[in-house]
């Protein structure tokens, strides 16, 4: 594991450093605040730091005020339940570790600090935040090395777990394929929360099969089946409204997001989200 965390990180600093050299800036546009004092809001305050509990107890709409640090907290959970072992190319656990690598040495390259950690039902190998460039491949390295296998996602224990581990301001990297959409419209309010879903193109966009063995990586429950075309027609209509919803839910939560498939390059779709974050 240590071998391909290694090589992972010498091929995404080939990449960022072009980047650099070709003079974009830093890639993160986070806030770069940490929490001060609060105040009542005004006409034209960003929503996201309204403090709910204070604004309740006061009746009227309280702010939280913030000074400026120059050091951002970069922060990537990986919601890793048994479904991110599959793949047709590569898995999407691989390409989750090269997000992973892309995202730590950016971070580092600015001097920004680095944290990790993995989700399933709990935080799992939470690094605590870094400038090192080991910790980096130390959470490449538990990616690679996690078994994901009848695990699942309990989405409503992650906002508790992310208040136990991240203590100051951050910008936080929820990455993983979101079948199931998490609500985090208080936890953007904390925090700037960045979802990057990643998928391969065959979830989505199903082949005809004559006969194939399904097992589900989380039950770990098995069922053949036969793709034709009827199928694939309802399957398709399915997964458009899915993503449709996903999508409408982040927007609303004011959620920046990315999807990144397994056939992708993600340094070229990170950069076009970091871009647009402008």
């Amino acid at each position: 594991m240590k071998t391909k965390a290694k090589k992972l990180i010498i091929r995404t600093k080939r990449e960022i450093f072009n980047d650099i050299k070709a003079n974009h800036p830093s890639i993160f546009n986070g806030d770069g605040l940490d929490f001060n004092d609060l105040r009542e809001y005004v006409i034209g305050d960003d929503s996201r730091f309204l403090d709910h509990i204070t604004s309740a107890k006061k009746q009227k709409p309280y702010v939280r005020v913030f000074k400026e640090e120059k050091e951002l907290n970069i922060v990537t959970i990986s919601l890793f339940g048994g479904s991110m072992i599959f793949g047709t190319k590569v898995q999407k656990s691989t390409l989750l570790a090269q997000i992973i690598s892309i995202i730590g040495v950016s971070a580092l390259s600015y001097q920004d600090r680095f944290s990790a950690g993995i989700f399933t039902d709990k935080m799992h190998h939470f690094i605590k935040p870094s400038k090192k460039l080991f910790f980096v491949q130390k959470a490449i390295e538990d990616i690679l090395s996690f078994e994901p296998l009848g695990k699942k996602i309990k989405s409503e224990n992650l906002e508790n777990e992310i208040k136990k581990y991240v203590k100051k301001k951050s910008i936080i990297f929820l990455i993983g394929d979101f079948y199931e959409y998490i609500d985090l419209k208080k936890l953007n309010t904390i925090h700037e929360i960045i979802v990057l879903i990643v998928r391969d193109r065959f979830e989505e966009e199903l082949s005809p099969i004559d006969f194939i063995n399904f097992t589900d990586a989380t039950t770990l429950k098995s069922i053949d089946a036969k793709i034709d075309k009827n199928f694939i027609k309802k399957y398709k209509k399915k997964v458009e409204l899915d993503v449709h919803k996903l999508y409408t839910m982040l927007k609303k939560d004011r959620v920046k997001f990315a999807k990144i498939y397994t056939d992708e390059n993600p340094i070229k779709k990170l950069r076009k989200l970091f871009m647009s974050k402008r």
